[in-house]
This record gives C-alpha cells, structure tokens and sequence, in this order.
C-alpha cells in the first residue's frame, strides 16, 4: 500500500476545485471572495519539502509505511514511526480530496454520496492492488525494443488522470515457472 500511495503522490495531477460560499480571509492574509472558485494543486502540494521532507521529489517506497497520510522524511531519506512525522490528511490528495473531501455539515444525501464515494475510492484501491500482486508474483517483465522503465510523461495536457507517456512502453512478460498453468481468479 506504502508503494502505491507513493506511486500516486508522485504522478496523480490531482486538482480540487471548492465553491466559496461566503467570503473569508485565510491565514490572515488571502481574501476569498464569496461565490468564488479556489483550486488546489495537488504536485505543488506533493513536491512541498516542509509538506513531505528534502526527498520529495524522489520516490521512497516507506513513505506511506506508517500513516496511510504519509509521514515527512528526514534528511538521509528514511521515514520515522511516530505522529510527529505523520503528514496533514489534506497534504496527500491523489483523488483529489483527502479526509477534507466535502467538509462541514452534510445533510443525509450528501453523507450518503461521500460514503459512496470513500468506499468507490479503497475498492479502487483494492482492485489496483490486487492486480499488481498477481503480475508481480506469476510473471517477469522487461523492457524490450530499447524502451525505458520510466518514460516521460506528456506535460503540454492538462491531464484528469495519470498523464500518458510519451513514447509507447512495450514490455515482454512471462508467466513465471512455478506459476504455469495457474489460472487466476479475483473474488470479492
């Protein structure tokens, strides 16, 4: 999970959008307008050294091991149990939201709507997941045709998901040997 949460940090454009419902004035300097639309960037969040530690910009496979929010990274890189590490629930905003999706008061649909929504987002998970294990443990990969692991990624769009690359990606994959003849079945 630690891996993936990273994953997502590192490459998810998350951009949330809130409706200003009456003018307030933030950390006593930005006025917000009623009737506004703010935006929250979520790689300038993520690629914040204060928010995540120096390494910010590196991927750390421990990052996520203690706190499904994340916890800042010290300088060598490595990651502290303890919650004066943990990272603010609003910092990691790979679907946009965090725990400060829809905060206030809900009336019942709206509550029903956000439960809806948590449940989509970790079933989400699981199914990523559970994919991920399966190709990890029966088959290896590699890369072939002089493709690169990690290609760049298209940053003239604007992208609503996980950018494409932009070159192909192709990969020879074999089902491992102690895994032939396995036939794989994901059951809820």
């Amino acid at each position: 999970m630690s891996v993936f949460r990273e994953t997502l940090r590192l490459i998810m454009p998350a951009i949330s959008a809130r409706f200003v419902a009456e003018d307030i004035i933030i950390a006593d300097t930005w006025l917000l307008r009623k009737g506004s639309v703010v935006q929250l960037a979520g790689n300038v969040i993520h690629f914040d050294p204060k928010v995540w530690g120096p390494d910010c910009d590196t991927f750390n496979p421990d990052r996520f091991l203690y706190s499904p929010n994340g916890s800042k990274s010290n300088p060598d890189g490595t990651v502290s149990e303890g919650k004066a590490h943990y990272v603010h629930p609003s910092a990691f905003r790979s679907f946009g939201g965090g725990s400060s999706l829809c905060p206030g008061k809900f009336d019942q649909s709206i509550l029903r709507m956000r439960l809806l929504a948590e449940s989509g987002r970790h079933f989400a998970y699981m199914e990523v997941l559970g994919l991920a294990a399966v190709m990890i443990m029966g088959f290896d990969m590699e890369p072939t045709n002089d493709t690169k692991w990690n290609p760049s990624s298209d940053a003239k769009r604007m992208p609503i998901v996980v950018p494409r690359p932009t070159e192909q990606l192709h990969v020879k994959i074999k089902v491992r040997k102690e895994f032939e003849g396995v036939t794989w079945q994901m059951n809820p």
